[in-house]
């Protein structure tokens, strides 16, 4: 089953833990430049698998005042036997 999102808040509420680490994975892996607004959520989807395993996809984005361009950011958490969170970027650009 595929669930979308548009609200960062409804995706905490739905899966809290995972959201938890990605958003301590951005943070810490995702640094923004030094003329680079706030990333700011714009959608996520997640895909719920057999026995409780789940991926979610996210996207962020910022604005690069330097550049005058704007800067997408992909990322995935993959949980697995419920409590194996894994989280990586998919894209950055």
């Amino acid at each position: 089953m595929i669930q979308n999102y548009k609200s960062l808040d409804a995706l905490w509420c739905d899966w809290g833990t995972a959201i938890d680490a990605l958003m301590k994975y951005k943070d810490e892996n995702e640094p923004l430049q030094k003329n680079m607004h706030p990333w700011e959520f714009e959608m996520a989807y997640v895909v719920t698998r057999q026995q409780g395993e789940y991926d979610i996809s996210a996207i962020f984005n910022s604005y690069n005042s330097y550049t005058n361009k704007q800067v997408l950011l992909s990322l995935k958490v993959e949980v697995m036997n419920r409590d194996e969170i894994f989280v990586f970027t998919v894209k950055r650009e």
